[in-house]
């Protein structure tokens, strides 16, 4: 994220959760949200006799790729299945692996820059993929109820089932081998990962953590009430509230001392994108100019 806009003294210190969307924007999102692909990315693809390529493909993009400084650019395009939202992504931490999971339970990796397929195999049966998390030993991978461990390779190490009536979005690695688990419950669950158990269940006072974020200071839940909640690291106490926004999180990220939000706003009856990045100083537990 591009802070050059800011005061330059701040860096010095080190299933649908939207339903109601403004119709006035379906015009710029209506390509994002078809399942249909661009008909261009579907040359010279054999589909299989239900009309789905259940194989990863590589869709070759331009020839000469101009990098322009400060700007992002298309460097390499792939399809891992047709017709199939892809519901999560993650770089990997350990290997040079891409991640991704879709809305039918799918997850395929992509290895190094031409984004060659390494291994493909199904996470859920039911449930699509929310979460993904790379660890040394293996890729974790939440879904509604449950939290499952893979090799990279696509062998099952533990599947970790939670209570039916859980809805699971977020996840958490901590720095004691465990990880958070939130969701559009009143609680967040704390899962030993060498145990495979659960530590702790902290109870929150805003249902609804489908964001979550760790500094060295606070652990920032954002929530889908437009609120962003700093908690204590030990206790999980909240020690912070910010109102980000009067609609929806969409998502935060914490950068030295700023946090910076994106969500939506309640507007005639319903919610639509802010053109506002809301930026909080951490130092002074404020909000300053937002970003547009």
């Amino acid at each position: 994220m591009n802070f050059d806009g800011l005061d330059s003294g701040l860096g010095e210190y080190s299933s649908s959760l939207h339903p109601g969307i403004d119709p006035s924007l379906d015009s710029s999102i209506e390509h994002s949200l078809d399942p249909r692909l661009d008909p261009s990315l579907l040359q010279n693809v054999e589909l299989e006799a239900d009309g789905v390529q259940l194989d990863g493909m590589s869709v070759s993009g331009p020839e000469s790729v101009h990098l322009v400084e400060g700007m992002y650019s298309e460097l390499h395009r792939v399809v891992a299945e047709v017709g199939v939202p892809v519901t999560a992504s993650h770089f990997d931490l350990q290997d040079e692996l891409l991640w991704v999971g879709n809305h039918g339970g799918h997850a395929t990796s992509f290895f190094g820059p031409t984004m060659e397929r390494y291994s493909s195999f199904q996470v859920n049966a039911t449930d699509d993929i929310r979460h993904i998390q790379s660890i040394e030993s293996g890729v974790l991978f939440l879904n509604k109820n449950n939290l499952k461990c893979f090799t990279r390779g696509g062998l099952i190490m533990f599947d970790y089932v939670m209570d039916e009536a859980e809805d699971m979005h977020s996840l958490l690695l901590t720095d004691n081998n465990s990880v958070l688990l939130g969701g559009l419950q009143n609680h967040v669950i704390e899962v030993d990962l060498n145990a495979v158990q659960e530590n702790e269940k902290y109870t929150v006072e805003v249902p609804g953590v489908t964001i979550m974020r760790q500094s060295n200071r606070f652990f920032f839940c954002g929530h889908t009430s437009g609120k962003v909640s700093l908690r204590d690291l030990r206790s999980f106490k909240v020690e912070h509230e910010f109102d980000a926004y009067s609609g929806s999180l969409s998502d935060l990220d914490v950068h030295g001392n700023l946090l910076v939000t994106c969500g939506f706003s309640n507007r005639m009856n319903g919610l639509s994108c802010d053109r506002f990045l809301m930026v909080y100083d951490l130092r002074m537990m404020r909000a300053i100019s937002p970003l547009q």
